[in-house]
């Protein structure tokens, strides 16, 4: 499948110089995913599909097996019932539970309708794409975003060329957001959610959406494999 002719990376790639002065240092909280500056933020969750088609909400895992549905909860503590022993973690062992690093089309469309509610229809966008799946063409020859963590290639376009996928492997765009930068939306490509920063108003929307699974979050909050507490404490750890 050829790329969307409308995805052309740019050569200027200072659109993104704003997110990394706001990113907290080291790899220490989802503030270090997301940037500083919203008045909200919230976590989308990618559902669970064992590969019937059939998909499932991380509330779902959870209240099949007696855990506590949170902001901070991880896959692994809510795929199992209270009190059996934890094994060790390993990440292999969800990667083909749901979609991890992109934003699934269904939750991305609902996603895209929105955020088109609080964003001119004329108003460019901005996307930056990790270069581990760009362009491979690219990979010498264009300049990068370069954060902390990862570095993207940058492509601009209207609001729904969110919808569609950057490389040929089918993935959502990994930081998205407005010129007018009233909302940011980031998909680390290890995670198997979304976060969404913005004013209280959409994410209140966003969280309130009947197609999406989102919970509000804090940029405090750790996103790691170990920081679920609320439902290791449910197995006395």
């Amino acid at each position: 499948m050829a790329r969307d002719s409308r995805i052309v990376w740019l050569d200027d790639v200072t659109p993104a110089d704003w997110i990394a002065p706001r990113l907290h240092p080291g790899l220490s909280d989802t503030g270090s995913i997301v940037p500083e500056g919203f008045e909200a933020y919230c976590r989308i969750f990618h559902p669970w599909d064992d590969g019937s088609g059939r998909r499932r909400r991380w509330a779902q895992v959870a209240m099949v097996n007696g855990r506590t549905v949170h902001a901070e909860m991880q896959a692994h503590m809510i795929d199992r019932p209270v009190g059996r022993a934890s094994p060790p973690y390993n990440y292999n062992d969800y990667i083909d539970k749901m979609v991890w690093g992109s934003l699934p089309p269904p939750e991305r469309a609902a996603l895209v309708d929105l955020l088109a509610a609080v964003t001119p229809a004329d108003e460019a966008c901005w996307f930056c794409a990790w270069d581990g799946f760009g362009d491979s063409e690219a990979r010498d020859t264009t300049p990068r975003v370069h954060l902390p963590k990862r570095d993207y290639l940058l492509y601009t376009g209207p609001l729904d060329l969110a919808l569609v996928d950057y490389s040929i492997w089918e993935h959502s765009p990994n930081i998205w957001w407005p010129q007018s930068r009233t909302w940011i939306v980031v998909t680390e490509i290890d995670y198997a959610w979304t976060y969404v920063g913005g004013p209280g108003h959409l994410i209140e929307a966003i969280v309130g959406s009947k197609q999406l699974e989102a919970l509000p979050v804090r940029l405090t909050d750790k996103p790691f494999y170990d920081s679920d507490l609320l439902n290791a404490a449910l197995d006395g750890q």
